[in-house]
């Protein structure tokens, strides 16, 4: 991991004793469990080691900085462990903490499950994300099947609003209950397959909905996991007014959608200007998939370009965006988004980025900005959010 990114998103650091060995965690903004270990982790941490369970490997799903799955590796409670999640900095930052502590038997890697992952493993594992629906739970939970080993089991944590969902999920005469733990708002289940179960096949879009924009109108899928899944937020609403004026006003062959979400903008961009070429790039594996694939939706007629990384510069595959967008992620220092910002001027002096945000948090950042004589040239406000224009130190 670059010194840089690690500086820009980095929390503070844990110190805990595993057994006899002292580990330091880094903690990461904008990530599951940002201020402290979490319970619930630690919960099915202490009943794995009562448990004294051991697998040959593990499969963390969902590993966020690491926790579960370099608590496995390090204590010997698996030989190998691999670990996936949705977010790259999460992944940077597990990968950073395995390599902080010398635990060379755990690896991260982002990616949606089950995609393009090959078992088999002794044990899966994950702290099941609470937000992500019905059908992504069958998919993580009963999906975990076709990567165990013969005599591989699950395991897993759940806050207490879902114990009724797990509880009639997991009651089903193909799956062995080994055991469920009710401790301080939180469930540890533990189980194994006996045969077959039925997995959800495309778990992660939740609604269709068509979107009009004065006299444009395009339809979206929404998926699970991501904002915006059946109506367009006020900032986007104000961004979407600055690009339809800067396309009417300027020629723009290739535009960059940072931090795509649902896709909103990206579909909004491609139909406003056809055959343009769009680069989305990202953080979120997720975002990522359902942007190209509400592009499609859409009939996108021009190069598509799509990267998932947490770096600050883009990856545009040698084109030249005249027009950058992002929304402004206020989970996260206000001088982070401001270098990410710079960072494009850098690379694209001519651009024009347009972003949207709360208005307080875009307000800081502009103030970052003009330090480094990039230019806030309009502002939309509406009910506490805001857009801007910003041009480059050329401008």
């Amino acid at each position: 991991m670059h010194r840089e990114l690690h500086a820009a998103y980095f929390k503070k650091t844990v110190e805990t004793r595993w057994g006899k060995r002292r580990v330091r965690i880094d903690l990461v903004d904008d990530v599951f469990s940002s201020h402290q270990l979490d319970v619930g982790s630690r919960l099915l941490m202490r009943r794995m080691d009562i448990a004294k369970v051991k697998y040959d490997s593990a499969l963390d799903v969902g590993c966020g900085y690491g926790l579960l799955g370099l608590y496995m590796a390090a204590t010997g409670l698996a030989e190998s462990v691999d670990g996936f999640d949705r977010d790259v900095l999460a992944c940077d930052f597990a990968n950073h903490n395995a390599q902080s502590n010398d635990i060379a038997n755990a690896r991260f890697f982002p990616a949606i499950a089950y995609e393009n992952i090959d078992g088999p493993y002794g044990a899966v594992v994950t702290n099941l994300p609470a937000k992500a629906g019905d059908g992504v739970h069958r998919l993580i939970l009963l999906g975990a099947r076709s990567l165990l080993s013969p005599a591989g089991e699950v395991w897993t944590v759940v806050v207490e609003p879902l114990q009724a969902r797990i509880d009639a999920m997991l009651d089903h005469p193909h799956i062995d209950l080994r055991e469920k733990t009710v401790k301080g708002g939180h469930i540890v289940y533990r189980f194994a397959f006996t045969g077959d179960v039925h997995v959800p096949d495309q778990p992660y879009t939740r609604s269709s909905e068509s979107y009009p924009w004065k006299q444009l109108t395009y339809r979206m899928d929404g998926w699970w996991g991501l904002a915006e899944f059946d109506t367009r937020s006020i900032d986007t609403d104000l961004m979407l007014a600055l690009v339809h004026d800067h396309l009417r006003s300027h020629k723009v062959e290739c535009a960059a959608v940072c931090q795509p979400g649902q896709g909103h903008v990206a579909v909004f961009i491609s139909q406003c200007a056809k055959r343009i070429d769009l680069i989305t790039q990202g953080r979120d594996v997720i975002a990522d998939a359902a942007t190209a694939h509400n592009l499609l939706l859409n009939h996108h007629q021009g190069k598509l370009t799509h990267t998932t990384s947490s770096e600050f510069s883009l990856q545009t595959d040698g084109q030249l965006p005249q027009l950058i967008t992002t929304r402004l992620n206020s989970d996260v220092r206000d001088s982070t988004s401001a270098k990410m910002i710079c960072t494009w001027f850098d690379q694209f002096p001519d651009a024009t980025v347009i972003t949207g945000g709360p208005a307080a948090y875009s307000r800081r950042v502009s103030e970052l900005l003009a330090k480094q004589r990039i230019q806030t040239k309009r502002t939309l406000k509406q009910r506490g959010f805001a857009a801007m224009r910003l041009v480059g130190r050329r401008a």
